[in-house]
């Protein structure tokens, strides 16, 4: 099978025909809605590390056409919420990702399975870090550094308990004034310590900071698509020893909780652009700060 899709070869991208196989632990999948944004635009501008041509792409919604052997086969049909990290890499950057007609993804990349197409899910994997954290912490005091859907995310969520956050976006920071008190734009401004620290950027660069804010027995979380592409090369130099470093495993309930409530405060951020056909994806990068959702014909 040979579907249409938007490769990115390491210096352009380009609408390519590619090859489409299904293995026995993989489904093969046909995007609905395909969120685009900072892992995008990070790729396109050399910020993550690219080995060989990709689809891009990394998360979304799409219809299970078909099953490979090893995978249930009462999937086919369904309309599921496809997370971007698997145990063989991340959609979208070292596995072929979502924006094509058909893509062949991991059995792992299924997070949940859903009744509607509403392109706002495109974004639940973003929301369903933010529960996820939110659960574990309880109430314990919070710092967010980054910005982007997820932080946003976890101070709507958390808006009881003391959550302050640091961003480099001045999109994110307009948002962020309106939901916590004290937002930082650089982490030299930050002179708390915290029970909890949430590393929400694609990039390890400003780990070698976060000593500086945890109070004994902090909790750590670092972005599950920073944590796969970087893995033992993450390095945290921490005063406290006694701090755990935490990768999120949102549960399949997550991917859908607190979606309306988040959804009113960035949903006019995400511009929604249903096309027609495959060449004007070619037009969408670098996308805007929030990223936009691509309906697909």
């Amino acid at each position: 099978m040979v579907a249409e899709a938007l490769v990115y070869d390491g210096e352009k991208v380009s609408l390519l025909k590619r090859s489409v196989s299904i293995r026995v632990n993989e489904v093969l999948v046909k995007p609905l809605s395909v969120f685009i944004g900072g892992v995008e635009n990070y790729i396109v501008t050399g910020k993550i590390p690219f080995k060989r041509p990709i689809i891009l792409g990394h998360t979304g919604i799409g219809r299970i056409v078909e099953t490979g052997s090893h995978a249930p086969s009462e999937l086919s049909g369904k309309i599921t919420i496809i997370k971007p990290v698997t145990t063989n890499g991340v959609l979208g950057i070292n596995l072929d990702g979502l924006l094509s007609k058909q893509v062949s993804v991991p059995i792992d990349a299924i997070a949940k399975t859903i009744s509607v197409d509403e392109p706002k899910y495109a974004i639940s994997y973003y929301v369903a870090i933010a529960n996820y954290i939110s659960k574990q912490i309880k109430e314990k005091d919070i710092l967010i550094i980054g910005g982007g859907i997820t932080g946003l995310s976890l101070l709507t969520i958390t808006s009881s308990i003391k959550a302050d956050i640091v961003t480099f976006s001045r999109e994110s920071y307009r948002l962020a004034r309106r939901l916590c008190t004290t937002v930082f734009r650089d982490l030299k401004e930050v002179k708390d310590r915290y029970s909890v620290i949430y590393y929400n950027l694609l990039t390890p660069i400003y780990l070698s900071y976060i000593g500086n804010f945890t109070k004994d027995g902090c909790e750590i979380y670092i972005n599950p698509i920073t944590a796969m592409l970087y893995g033992k090369a993450i390095s945290i130099p921490l005063e406290h020893k006694r701090c755990h470093v935490i990768t999120p495993v949102p549960e399949d309930s997550d991917y859908v909780a607190n979606m309306e409530k988040i959804w009113d405060i960035i949903g006019s951020e995400i511009k929604v652009v249903r096309i027609e056909s495959m060449k004007e994806l070619v037009t969408l990068l670098p996308t805007r700060p929030f990223g936009i959702i691509i309906g697909l014909s």
